[in-house]
């Protein structure tokens, strides 16, 4: 499998005792803290052996972030974002998902936005797979989801664009 599985349990034991300034009575945990609480668009799955050219042809079609691969069992395989379809686009032989699918970051609809925005971060991805506990696709979080979801907790809400 090309999915990479994070928990927050994960980032608990780094060695780095950053705790004295931080005083975690006062830290929110509420459910709206995690990514099962943000609202996402929908998802663009796939199976493995979908056609690239039909893929295009749907990412062009509804503007598509990223696409998922998963598997029968509708089990996270990989992900593709549209400018891993332009290495797939090159070439002469009729490439499927699977060709051109890159490693997924997968995490619990229980993990906290924080541990998601982190992983971003830290690993350069513009979205993150959410799955259950079976490895089943729920949905996808983008980092803008994430924006949004920190700009309406600071209250910037309904805002409207200058112009």
């Amino acid at each position: 499998m090309l999915a990479l599985s994070i928990r927050d349990s994960d980032f608990e034991d780094s060695g780095i005792d950053d705790t004295d300034d931080v005083d975690f009575d006062d830290v929110a945990t509420a459910d709206v803290d995690l990514l099962g609480a943000l609202i996402t668009e929908a998802v663009i799955a796939v199976p493995e052996d979908f056609p690239l050219d039909e893929l295009i042809g749907m990412v062009v079609h509804r503007r598509a972030n990223a696409i998922v691969v998963v598997d029968a069992a509708r089990r996270v395989r990989g992900v593709i974002a549209p400018h891993d379809l332009l290495e797939g686009a090159t070439h002469s032989k009729r490439m499927t998902a699977a060709d051109v699918m890159i490693a997924a970051f997968v995490l619990g609809a229980d993990t906290s936005i924080a541990c998601a925005a982190a992983v971003m971060a830290y690993e350069g991805v513009d979205q993150i797979v959410v799955a259950d506990a079976r490895g089943q696709l729920l949905f996808v979080v983008t980092a803008r989801d994430i924006a949004r979801q920190v700009a309406s907790r600071a209250g910037y809400v309904g805002l409207k664009r200058a112009g």
